[in-house]
């Protein structure tokens, strides 16, 4: 099920539109104001009728390309569409001082658990195509000697990071998987909302999520959204845009050759 307008707009399509698809991550009222200001500036970098739209999963976004000028996908999603469809990197999203991150396998401050104590243990990811909730975090684990197949008694996804984060905090399951920058003296230990969680484990750097031009976008509209985004970073209100839809600092400059790692990991899933 998708979400069209997805910023309080009606859903009602509108011909010769440029439309913008986001996955679940794009979903809220909280980011309402921020798509909302975003759909403004489609339209004025392309000079068409733009309209956000939200996906309830990544798959739903992927398998709807063939309607959509442009699309923000995390890497996984990326790569898996980009073996369907011709896409192009408009730009990535750099959410650190780095255009890539890492993932970490984490439990609460206070449990005592490590990465020995992991077998027989309940996880929490957040979704199977997640890179740093799920796929680059499951790997690491394989080179670590742990087979998570075989050693957790029980695996859940929960759709977002907030979900894995608060399962790990409120004691529903021993270790979980997200994106996050330690911020503790020793480097383990990271905090939210008032809780400490430590570090059991950090992924190989990911590379970072990707907005992209589709079937339906135009050269031009490639090049003009390119400077339009590039604009975001010059003034606060632009800035806030750039948080408050993607989480984001800046955007930077890929290519394809990139998400090398990242085919290697879904195929090593799949092995």
């Amino acid at each position: 099920m998708n979400h069209p307008g997805g910023d309080g707009e009606a859903s009602t399509e509108v011909e010769g539109e440029v439309v913008f698809g986001l996955g679940p991550a794009g979903m809220g009222p909280s980011r309402q104001a921020a798509r909302r200001a975003f759909r403004w500036l489609l339209a004025g970098a392309t000079g068409r009728a733009a309209r956000v739209q939200v996906y309830d999963s990544y798959g739903e976004l992927t398998d709807d390309l063939a309607r959509l000028a442009f699309a923000w996908m995390p890497p996984a999603t990326f790569v898996r569409a980009q073996a369907r469809w011709p896409l192009t990197i408009v730009r990535g999203v750099r959410r650190g001082p780095d255009a890539s991150y890492r993932s970490i396998l984490f439990t609460r401050a206070d449990s005592g658990t490590t990465l020995g104590d992991l077998r027989g243990a309940r996880v929490a990811w957040v979704d199977r195509d997640s890179c740093s909730g799920h796929l680059f975090p499951r790997l690491a684990l394989h080179d670590a000697g742990i087979a998570p197949g075989e050693a957790f008694a029980e695996e859940l996804f929960l759709s977002s990071h907030a979900g894995v984060v608060s399962a790990v905090g409120r004691g529903f399951v021993d270790a979980g998987a997200t994106f996050a920058r330690p911020t503790g003296p020793d480097g383990k230990t990271f905090e939210v909302d008032g809780e400490r969680y430590r570090v059991l484990l950090a992924s190989a750097p990911i590379p970072s999520d990707v907005i992209v031009a589709g079937p339906r976008a135009s050269a031009r509209e490639v090049v003009a959204l390119k400077r339009a985004l590039r604009g975001l970073t010059a003034h606060e209100d632009g800035r806030g845009v750039l948080r408050g839809m993607f989480d984001a600092e800046d955007f930077v400059e890929c290519s394809a050759a990139d998400y090398v790692d990242v085919r290697d990991a879904l195929a090593a899933m799949l092995a």
